[in-house]
């Protein structure tokens, strides 16, 4: 009997698992890869690990850890050799308090197969094609913002440990009935948002390896363009890039010209064997720092 006890007062521990996963990012298409050039295609490799109820993303710039027990956000900079640490409650204040910036609006997800298939790291990936639109006002000035963001994934299904993902995802989100979820803000429209997003992106149901996100319209800060003025940034866009290809001599391929922005993601590893605790610690000799986001009043 003390054994079955025992046994069970282990299995939620013994439930949870370990996966990892890396990937390699750049841009690829858009007007702003044609103004910045060649650095925005450089790729930018990270690491994303799922251990229990913790969730990191890191980089060589630094990196981000969700921790569910602690409802915290840390984010560190390895550059500044900085961190700094934001509970789910100030996440939720700054997303849906009354010093909100931004308010979303008319958000709509859609989720369809692609009818493609690929092979990647060994597996057969299905295409699936999610588009999301929104309405994005800044509060101060009234400005509204149009935002398309298609993202064309190749999903993997049945690897060992992805699972963990979207279980992670779930409790992170709020959306398995726990209060106090990163989602479970104090306005409804951007609590309808995020829900909606994560309900469609579960319907995915299997690991993405590889993606293409293009983003058509505006992004939440920038003023929404009339015709001729994004003809004009579509002109200007044109003209650098052509001068940087007659200095260079080299060609830089433009996967989505007319767009704002296009990023590739795939995913190059995967793993479901235990994950190091270092990668969810603070590196010694960091400083802590306030989250840019929130302003503590004067110094």
């Amino acid at each position: 009997m003390s054994r079955l006890c025992f046994s069970l007062f282990l299995l939620p521990a013994l439930c949870l698992a370990d996966f990892s996963y890396q990937q390699t990012s750049k841009t690829t298409g858009g007007r702003f890869m044609q103004m910045a050039g060649s650095k925005a295609t450089e790729p930018r490799e990270a690491t994303i690990a799922v251990k229990g109820r913790k969730m990191v993303h890191a980089s060589a710039t630094g990196s981000t850890i969700i921790d569910i027990d602690a409802q915290t956000v840390t984010t560190t900079n390895n550059d500044k050799k900085t961190y700094s640490v934001m509970t789910f409650e100030e996440m939720r204040n700054m997303l849906g308090g009354s010093g909100a910036k931004v308010d979303v609006s008319d958000f709509k997800v859609d989720v369809k197969d692609g009818g493609n298939t690929k092979t990647l790291l060994g597996q057969e990936t299905h295409d699936k094609i999610m588009t999301m639109t929104s309405t994005v006002t800044d509060e101060r000035s009234g400005t509204k913002v149009d935002t398309t963001i298609h993202n064309d994934v190749y999903v993997a299904h049945g690897i060992s440990g992805s699972e963990e993902l979207r279980e992670f995802y779930k409790k992170a989100s709020g959306l398995e009935g726990a209060q106090g979820g990163m989602a479970g803000m104090n306005r409804p429209e951007l609590m309808k948002a995020m829900n909606e997003a994560y309900r469609s992106a579960g319907s995915l149901d299997g690991l993405p390896l590889f993606t293409i996100t293009t983003i058509d319209g505006g992004m939440p800060g920038m003023p929404q363009m009339s015709g001729a003025d994004s003809n004009k940034l579509a002109g200007l866009a044109a003209i650098l890039a052509k001068r940087r290809q007659q200095q260079s001599g080299a060609t830089q391929a433009n996967g989505a010209p007319d767009a704002l922005m296009q990023i590739t993601t795939e995913v190059t590893s995967y793993s479901d064997k235990p994950v190091d605790p270092a990668l969810f610690q603070i590196p010694a000799g960091y400083t802590k720092t306030d989250p840019p986001s929130i302003h503590r009043g004067p110094r």
